[in-house]
């Protein structure tokens, strides 16, 4: 068998051609699977484009609702601690309305900041009983991620705003539908010009609630129901040293350590918390007055400088000591009750004169206890009717009289007090005791002496009479009345030498002499007021010996004697002498 042999010249082009036959049988090959692929794909193609159409149907129906819409996927969010990343849709109207109450922070995160500034705002059930206590979207929200508890409810925000927001479950997602009435009805650009000349309209009010705290010389912030401050004024961040409102937020900058603690207190128990305490603010130590106190979306603090104040009071403090340790010093004894009717103040003295131990006084008595005590203890004077005796004198605090006189109390030890009575400010009552035991003790001896002088007095057969200082007549005897011929009404109430004047003259006519013993009275002047005496003869023939002579208490002793007897005797004698 015979065999080929091929021209090495024919080689190269028999290698071309089976390659180029290879590439056309492989074309042909994957021209054929091409098409059936193509047939296969086709319907994939058209159902892909069919969802596409769909979903843009679907989100122009989201876009044209006039609120917002925020989708959590497989519930990636805790209302109690943050708020995941929800999908949101709505109109842009929505949007520029909601903003106005979202916290501040990245605009990425707009959803989260609408949800912390709406989350702890006061909403109500719509349509529930209007009694039922409001609650928070947060709360709201917890029952709808944990028991899958749909919702619509309002929350109401400042200058009457309402927001209606709606809650369910959707499969595995939760949805939430918030809408501001306020742009019900509206086209979006009509809302969102609506909204623009809201935001207008408040910058340009000069007496913006938002305005004036913002310029407010003490610093004003708001927190977050989680205690994260969102705003302050500008004297916060000067306070704190901040340059910016940013900062603030970010650093979180607290005027001190104890502000966290104020505002937990505040949101916990739903009260205002004021305290007072010393701030370092721009490195001098300044006490103030800082408040806390709950408001809807979280708290709202204040912070005012009290230096003066506390000046003040420390001033007030000094004075009421002084006033407290010279009442102790005191040997009367005060006791001061409030509006109250309960014990306040009282001094040593006051302890002491009712034999009162301290531990006594720990409860603050009332007055009634007080004299219920003083009873129990044989303090008190007795009374036949003790209850409307303690009702009349527990009607001071109410009914206080025009005047009220000094009263004594005469205690079962003997005692004698003087009881005075003083209306307290803010319808208190004050009361002052003195005892006047002693008082009451000379006065009674110095009664008995002088009752027993005059007794004396009146038996004298000389006409006495004492003129004080004043020139009014202190002390006489019969005699000087039945003397001169004096009434009985004359010589009371302790009339003036110069009213006395009168009488005499009708027994005794010489002015001049008695202007001289006026004066004796009433001048303080040694030589006027020098021992003096002698004779005078009256108009009824009777002849007086008389004397003036200063007394050691400033009082002018005058005293008269009739020698009518004596100097008639006398005469007698004296004729029948030059008779013999």
């Amino acid at each position: 068998m015979g065999s080929i042999v091929l021209d090495p010249e024919m080689t190269p082009i028999l290698i071309a051609g089976a390659a180029v036959l290879f590439a056309i049988l492989i074309s042909l090959f994957a021209l054929r699977a091409s098409a059936g692929a193509r047939s296969v794909a086709a319907p994939w193609r058209e159902q892909v484009r069919g969802l596409d159409q769909k979903s843009a149907r679907t989100e122009a129906i989201l876009g044209a609702y006039p609120g917002l819409i925020l989708v959590w996927e497989n519930q990636n969010l805790d209302p109690a601690s943050h708020w995941g990343d929800p999908k949101t849709y709505g109109s842009s109207a929505a949007l520029a309305s909601l903003v106005r109450f979202a916290e501040p922070g990245k605009s990425k995160d707009f959803a989260v900041r609408i949800m912390s500034g709406l989350a702890d705002h006061s909403a109500v059930i719509r349509g529930d009983n209007e009694n039922t206590a409001p609650q928070t979207l947060r709360q709201f929200m917890e029952k709808l991620c944990k028991d899958a508890q749909a919702f619509s409810a309002l929350i109401f925000l400042p200058e009457g705003k309402i927001i209606e927001v709606d809650g369910d479950v959707a499969g595995t997602q939760i949805v939430l539908w918030l809408a501001d009435t306020s742009l019900r009805g509206q086209d979006e650009k009509t809302a969102i010009t609506s909204v623009e000349n809201e935001n207008l309209a408040a910058l340009a009010d000069p007496v913006a609630l938002v305005d004036l705290v913002s310029k407010a010389p003490f610093p004003v912030w708001r927190m977050n129901a989680k205690g994260h401050i969102v705003w302050a004024n500008v004297a916060y961040k000067q306070a704190v040293g901040s340059e910016n409102l940013q900062a603030v937020i970010e650093e979180q900058v607290l005027l001190d350590s104890l502000c966290a603690q104020q505002a937990s207190r505040a949101l916990k128990d739903g009260v205002a918390i004021h305290e007072t305490r010393t701030l370092v603010v721009n490195g001098d130590r300044k006490p103030s007055s800082i408040s806390i106190f709950p408001i809807s979306g979280g708290v709202a603090g204040m912070a005012i400088d009290v230096s003066e104040a506390e000046k003040l009071r420390a001033k007030l403090d000094l004075h009421i000591r002084s006033h407290n340790e010279t009442l102790n010093n005191m040997g009367e004894a005060v006791v001061v009750f409030g509006a109250d009717m309960r014990m306040n103040f009282h001094n040593t003295a006051f302890a002491k004169m009712f034999g009162l131990e301290p531990d006594w006084f720990n409860d603050r008595p009332s007055h009634a206890e007080w004299l219920d005590h003083l009873r129990q203890t044989r303090k008190l004077q007795e009374h036949a009717q003790f209850g409307a005796w303690k009702i009349a004198e527990l009607s001071y605090y109410t009914d206080w009289p025009d005047e009220v006189p000094d009263e004594l109390w005469s205690l079962p030890d003997g005692r004698e007090l003087r009881l005075v009575r003083m209306r307290g400010i803010g319808g208190g009552l004050s009361l002052l005791f003195g005892d006047i035991t002693d008082q009451m003790s000379m006065q009674s001896r110095f009664d008995t002496l002088i009752n027993v002088q005059e007794a004396t007095l009146d038996k004298l057969s000389e006409g006495v009479a004492v003129f004080g200082l004043d020139g009014r007549l202190k002390i006489s005897n019969s005699a000087f009345k039945d003397m001169w011929h004096l009434p009985d009404d004359l010589v009371q109430n302790e009339p003036l030498f110069k009213d006395l004047i009168a009488a005499h003259l009708k027994l005794y006519h010489d002015r001049d002499f008695w202007q001289d013993m006026m004066a004796r009275t009433t001048d303080t002047s040694p030589e006027v007021r020098r021992h003096i005496s002698g004779e005078i003869h009256r108009s009824d023939d009777s002849v007086l010996n008389y004397l003036s002579k200063p007394l050691p208490d400033g009082a002018t002793l005058i005293a008269w004697d009739d020698v009518t007897n004596s100097r008639r005797t006398e005469a007698a004698l004296i004729e029948r002498a030059e008779a013999v």
